[in-house]
């Protein structure tokens, strides 16, 4: 065999060896590559599927404009016929660029009502294709408007409360024009946040009663309760509790102890009725004194000592 016959049988051997090196090395890769382009693949398809998504929410149809709707049993149509579901709406607010189907939406709506004051318990929230959100509630009515200090300046006003005296949202200088409230006056309890109960005394005996005459048929022609000498702190010998009625300024009924805490006075349901006496057609709501039983009389006081001419006739004898 001649030199160049054998160059080319060891080029030739050479060759097939690292064309079986690289078949191999590729048996080997063959997976990762695959693997590899798997991958890319998905991420491809992913990134398009996100894509497509975000031009789908994109369009007017899928994200609409929001709106809150509150859903009002019918116990609680005061809501309404008494103008506060505008005050109530007014305490969500919700971004303009929030959208429709961002998951945290209903949770923060639920939390914003919540934490307003108004309601005392979330019962539903529900999002409609529409852009509505639907929210039922357990509503605090106010009952009552109660004069405090305001805290900022050390001015009255007016904060209005429910029946289980919780302060609720919003607060007035004056309400002479916001209808027949029954006023709470002479309350020294600090004033609590919103959607926080009144912890004083004063503040409790004063909600209590007047939430009692709001469920009186005569609870507008009440202008206030009185607490002002409550427990006699003012003067032991007065009513600790007034009430002044709209008809007769000045004159006042004489309430006295707080509910609770009376000793030898009618009960709260016998002082009503002759309240709702006094309110009664015809009648000149004269100032009476409400602590006193009606049917009350003056006992003579028995005799205790012997009468004089018994004592002379004793002596002669």
């Amino acid at each position: 065999m001649s030199r160049n016959g054998q160059r080319r049988g060891d080029s030739d051997s050479a060759d097939e060896s690292t064309w079986g090196n690289l078949r191999a090395n590729w048996r080997a890769l063959a997976p990762v590559i695959s693997a590899a382009f798997l991958v890319v693949f998905l991420v491809s398809v992913v990134a398009g599927l996100e894509r497509l998504e975000r031009r789908v929410a994109a369009r007017p149809e899928q994200n609409p404009a929001l709106r809150i709707e509150l859903d009002v049993p019918a116990d609680a149509d005061w809501v309404d016929k008494e103008g506060w579901r505008p005050r109530i709406l007014s305490s969500v607010q919700l971004p303009e660029e929030r959208a429709f189907s961002d998951e945290g939406l209903l949770e923060d709506v639920a939390r914003q009502v919540l934490s307003s004051g108004w309601v005392s318990q979330v019962q539903r929230v529900v999002r409609m294709s529409d852009g509505t959100i639907h929210v039922l509630c357990q509503y605090r009515r106010p009952i009552a408007m109660l004069l405090a200090e305001e805290p900022t300046t050390g001015k009255p006003a007016y904060v209005p409360i429910d029946r289980h005296g919780y302060r609720l949202p919003e607060m007035y200088t004056d309400i002479s024009g916001c209808g027949s409230w029954i006023q709470i006056l002479g309350v020294k309890a600090r004033l609590p946040e919103i959607g926080r109960q009144f912890e004083g005394d004063d503040a409790r005996a004063g909600i209590r009663l007047a939430a009692l005459i709001f469920q009186q048929s005569f609870h507008s022609q009440v202008a206030a309760v009185d607490v002002a000498n409550y427990r006699g702190r003012v003067n032991r010998s007065k009513s600790h509790i007034l009430i002044h009625p709209k008809a007769k300024k000045g004159e006042s009924f004489h309430w006295g102890s707080a509910i609770g805490e009376e000793i030898e006075e009618p009960s709260a349901p016998e002082k009503l009725r002759m309240l709702a006496k006094c309110f009664a057609p015809g009648s000149p709501q004269a100032s009476i004194d409400l602590s006193v039983y009606p049917d009350a009389g003056i006992e003579r006081v028995p005799e205790i000592m012997p009468r004089t001419d018994a004592l002379v006739s004793s002596r002669k004898q």
